[in-house]
């Protein structure tokens, strides 16, 4: 039996039958191994920004972040990061965030570029399958090597 963990550690697209079927009966977020297997065979076979296939070397990643009347710690910006803009201009996405998270405010998106080697890949596909449909990555070094910072609308009409 592979040790999940241990795959987590070598992180790579491209893993066998074998070891993506051990993966998806490690899920805890799903109501089935065969639901676990398809959304583990999406992620690593489907393109960036939508998967983990045919990553640049660079990302550009997003974050939503509601202040609730406090500053933006500019020295931690966050380790959850989505790679898919598109998720945000979800008719729902902002009010699921404020409603499981219990946020208040107005939202603001960071957009930000990372190297791809700073995501942290055993964490970032561990959450994957414990919450399915987040399609977040976690990052390791939490400073990109860019970023700005919009308001809601502000970042909308960018696209």
């Amino acid at each position: 039996m592979m040790d999940f963990s241990k795959f987590l550690e070598n992180y790579s697209v491209d893993r066998s039958e074998e070891e993506r079927q051990q993966i998806s009966l490690n899920a805890q977020g799903f109501n089935s191994d065969e639901d676990a297997r398809t959304e583990l065979d999406e992620l690593l076979d489907t393109d960036y920004p939508a998967g983990y296939r045919n990553m640049p070397d660079e990302l550009q990643l997003y974050r939503v972040v509601f202040l609730n009347n406090r500053a933006l710690d500019m020295d931690d910006l966050g380790d959850h990061w989505l790679m898919n803009k598109n998720l945000i201009e979800e008719d729902d996405f902002i009010e699921k965030i404020r409603e499981n998270s219990g946020a208040q405010g107005d939202p603001i998106v960071i957009v930000g570029k990372f190297i791809t080697k700073d995501v942290n890949w055993k964490t970032t596909l561990h959450n994957n399958m414990a919450y399915p449909r987040e399609y977040e990555v976690t990052v390791t070094d939490l400073d990109p090597i860019d970023y700005n910072i919009y308001g809601l609308e502000e970042f909308y009409s960018l696209f």
